[in-house]
């Protein structure tokens, strides 16, 4: 009986091991991902930045264009 508790034990052991080994793969996924996520993000606000940057300048030019047609 004391065996079988023993192998019992031991398959708990290894079942939990090979759960942290998954969890911990899984964090590392997730890392990896939200990371990717960041830089995209990133990216994606300089892509913004720029776009707005260009918005502007198109109403300044129409605006200049208003005031040279006005006067």
């Amino acid at each position: 009986m004391n065996i079988e508790f023993d192998e019992w034990v031991e398959g708990v052991l290894n079942s939990l091991k090979s759960i942290d080994e998954k969890m911990t793969e899984m964090v590392e996924t997730m890392k990896e991902t939200l990371k990717g996520v960041s830089e995209w993000r990133s990216e994606d606000n300089v892509h913004h930045k720029e776009e707005n940057n260009l918005i502007a300048q198109i109403k300044e030019v129409k605006d200049i264009k208003r005031g040279v047609s006005d006067g």
